[in-house]
C-alpha cells in the first residue's frame, strides 16, 4: 500500500458524493502512484498555454516583462494573462481583485512553463529564501498540490482573508517532489507557498479539486445545521 494511502487511512475519512474517500492528510512524494492518486479527478494546471519568459534556468532578480506575468489583479489594468477560477499573487493580493503583485511565468529549457514569485511591487523574480506566492480559488477546494522545483517550501491553506483553517492546514514540500494537502471538506480558499531555502522555488502542475455541486451543497447544509444547533444551545 502506498505511504499516501497509509496516511489517509490513519485518520477519520469523509466520503464524497463522487464515491471517493479522502481524509485530512499531507503528501510530499516522488512516487508516481501516489501522485496519480492525488491527482485523480483533479484539475491539473501545467501552465503550458501561457506566454513564458524563456530561460535556461530560473534565477533571482530576472526582469519579467508584463507579457510574461500572470494574474495582475487589482492593478487597474486588464490581466495580461489569467487562468479561469484562479488568482495568483506574489504578495499583497486579496480575493476579489485587491491590489497584488503578479507571478512570473518562466519557460525553462527541458521543463516547460513554471511559476515563480516576483518581488512585491517590482518586475523581477524573487527566487530566494522567504519569497512566496499565493493562489486564490474562486470556488473552495478540498485538496491542492503541486510539483516543487528548486528548493524546499512551506505550504499553508487558509480562508480568503488569510485565517488558518485548523487541523491539517500546513505542510512542507521537498525540492523535486509533489507536495500537497488534503482536507476533510472543500474549505481551502487560499494557498500560500513560501521558500524555505536560498534556492527559492518554482511551481508546476498545480492540482486541485473543485467539489461537485452535490458535495458542495451537502457541506454547506451541514455547516448551516451546526450553526442552528449552536444558536439553540
Amino acid at each position: 500500500m502506498p505511504a499516501f494511502a497509509r496516511i489517509a487511512l490513519a485518520v477519520p475519512v469523509l466520503l464524497l458524493a463522487s464515491g471517493s474517500a479522502w481524509s485530512a492528510s499531507i503528501v510530499d512524494t516522488n512516487d508516481a502512484g501516489e501522485i496519480a492518486a492525488f491527482q485523480s479527478g483533479a484539475t491539473v494546471q501545467d501552465f503550458e498555454g501561457l506566454n513564458g519568459l524563456a530561460t535556461a534556468a530560473p534565477a533571482d532578480d530576472t526582469t519579467v516583462p508584463a507579457a510574461n506575468q500572470l494574474s495582475k489583479v487589482g492593478s487597474g489594468l486588464p490581466d495580461v494573462q489569467s487562468l479561469p477560477g484562479l488568482h495568483f499573487h506574489s504578495g499583497g493580493g486579496t480575493f476579489g481583485g485587491g491590489p497584488g503583485t503578479p507571478v512570473a511565468v518562466l519557460d525553462v529549457s527541458a521543463i516547460g512553463n513554471v511559476l515563480a514569485p516576483i518581488e512585491i511591487n517590482e518586475d523581477f523574480t524573487c527566487i530566494a529564501a522567504g519569497c512566496f506566492l499565493e493562489v486564490f480559488f474562486d470556488v473552495p477546494v478540498q485538496r491542492v498540490g503541486f510539483q516543487v522545483g528548486l528548493g524546499n517550501v512551506s505550504l499553508f491553506v487558509q480562508t480568503y482573508g488569510g485565517n488558518p483553517l485548523g487541523g491539517v492546514d500546513n505542510a512542507t514540500g521537498t525540492a523535486g517532489n509533489f507536495a500537497g494537502i488534503v482536507r476533510d471538506a472543500p474549505d481551502i480558499e487560499r494557498l500560500v507557498v513560501i521558500a524555505n531555502s536560498a534556492q527559492g522555488f518554482t511551481m508546476d502542475d498545480l492540482s486541485y479539486v473543485v467539489p461537485e455541486p452535490s458535495t458542495a451543497l451537502l457541506v454547506a447544509t451541514g455547516a448551516a445545521l451546526i450553526g442552528v444547533r449552536r444558536r439553540r444551545r
